[in-house]
């Protein structure tokens, strides 16, 4: 499992989220991001 963050004033970054949770449950790859800026998750 891993969870990622980004705040705009760390610096550049090129992906259209903010938050990112990924881990792998029974063999599959569960993606879930969250783009703040437009206030929604997209799984």
């Amino acid at each position: 499992m891993s969870i990622a963050i980004h705040r705009p004033e760390w610096g550049k970054f090129d992906d259209d989220w903010n938050v990112e949770y990924y881990d792998e449950v029974n063999g599959c790859v569960v993606r879930v991001t969250y783009n703040a800026g437009e206030g929604k998750a997209l799984c």
